[in-house]
């Protein structure tokens, strides 16, 4: 649902909002060149239509571009609800012109994975489409930094989605990148609905009506591996009458940034009715943010769990989303678990979640230990290549539908095996 790195749209949104109070209060002539940047940007090609593979790492969209003139393809996540964001070892690599922000904006920068440079990509290509003059960010790479295992190279944002129109088919895992709606079939009988480009990058932000009763403005969110999440005045409610499921889990970029561990609860709910434009989906099983959060500038995402079930086209020419429910894919109505899960993290794979009342809370285990072996594999000492291939899903220790788990886990520092039996959050 929500995913270790999830929070890090939420993160640059608030970077976006820190920038923008910067523009306003500082009269230094490189920040309008900045805020330019990402304005600015084109398609350079005419009447166009080019597909492109990608494919899923960390449930996450993964395609190739090219940098400038660079004889090498790098790897991008693409993320509808972030800026264009680019690793700092590949800076140098790719001579890209950078322009450095004023000393009083680039303090706002000391405590964040980001640094206060924004370079510039004269040219982008993806397949045989090419975007100039794409403004970015960059993102450090020091140990401290939590995304740094699943970003890949960079995010290509909304900032260049902006300049056409993308389809992503989930069935075939391809991305076809045009200028021209009617190049695509049978959309007229898609699923259809407005978005309202967001300030500066343009990432689209959508109404959904949650059980009849509240309007939200959440995130369409490609970059975020989860299902849905929302906080709203109804879903507050749900939690304190104590009819939502309590979750546990360390995330890389905390919602609460007030706690130090990064430990934080959140909550999953059944939603009776979620309303996307004019088409209704029923009882389908939600993450809400912990309510104390009520300040949040984001109120909620549609994330891949969701969306991977349908091809999903986005038209920044007319701001409209379209999504073709895929055949034999249903939406999940319910939360399979066995009441933890478990990521790569700091070397090693560790337990990242538990679910409150769970016989894996019972039987003692708790966010961070160290797991030495799932239903049997040994998870000890992964090399970089499988922990890459645990990445795009081509290793494996267990499965969705596997009726139980074996875990030898570190607890109270003596290594103990648990069997546990997979359940429903919600009953029927």
């Amino acid at each position: 649902m929500l995913g270790r790195s999830d929070y890090k749209v939420k993160f640059l949104i608030m970077l976006m909002a820190i920038l923008i109070i910067a523009n306003s209060a500082y009269s230094n002539a490189q920040l309008p060149d900045f805020m330019n940047r990402l304005r600015g940007g084109r398609v350079t090609n005419k009447n166009f239509k080019e597909v492109v593979d990608f494919t899923l790492v960390d449930k996450r969209i993964c395609l190739k571009a090219r940098i400038n003139d660079y004889d090498q393809e790098f790897s991008f996540i693409l993320d509808t609800y972030a800026i264009c964001l680019i690793r700092e070892g590949l800076l140098k690599k790719l001579h890209l012109d950078i322009l450095d922000c004023t000393k009083e904006l680039g303090k706002k920068f000391e405590n964040t994975i980001m640094r206060p440079l924004f370079p510039k990509y004269n040219k982008i290509s993806i397949g045989s489409v090419v975007f100039e003059n794409i403004g970015s960010m960059v993102m450090k790479e020091t140990r401290d930094n939590p995304l740094l295992d699943v970003l890949e190279d960079g995010l290509i944002g909304a900032n260049l989605m902006k300049s056409c129109i993308w389809q992503i088919d989930f069935r075939e895992n391809k991305i076809t990148i045009t200028d021209r709606i009617d190049k695509f079939d049978n959309l007229d009988e898609a699923i259809q609905f407005p978005f309202k480009p967001m300030p500066l990058q343009g990432s689209p932000n959508i109404q959904v009506v949650l059980n009849g009763k509240d309007t939200v403005d959440v995130q369409f969110d490609t970059g975020g591996s989860g299902f849905l999440s929302f906080l709203s005045p109804a879903l507050k409610s749900e939690v304190e009458s104590g009819r939502a499921v309590a979750w546990h889990a360390k995330l890389a970029i905390p919602v609460n940034r007030g706690e130090s561990t990064g430990i934080e609860t959140h909550y999953f709910v059944k939603l009776k009715t979620l309303e996307i434009g004019s088409t209704m989906f029923k009882d389908i099983p939600a993450a809400v943010y912990n309510p104390s959060n009520e300040n949040l500038m984001n109120k909620g995402s549609i994330g891949i769990e969701f969306l991977r079930n349908f091809i999903v086209t986005l038209d920044w020419l007319e701001n409209k989303i379209y999504l073709i429910p895929i055949e034999g894919r249903d939406l999940k109505q319910n939360i399979r678990t066995f009441g933890f899960s478990y990521a790569y993290e700091n070397g090693a794979i560790r337990v990242e979640s538990i679910y409150e009342g769970s016989e894996a809370e019972k039987s003692g285990i708790k966010i961070g230990d160290r797991i030495f072996s799932i239903n049997g594999h040994e998870t000890e000492y992964l090399s970089d290549t499988q922990v890459k291939k645990f990445r795009y899903g081509d290793l494996k220790f267990s499965k969705e539908e596997d009726e139980n788990i074996t875990i030898e886990v570190l607890i109270g520092g003596q290594r103990k095996k648990i069997k546990l039996k997979a359940y429903r959050l919600f009953l029927d």
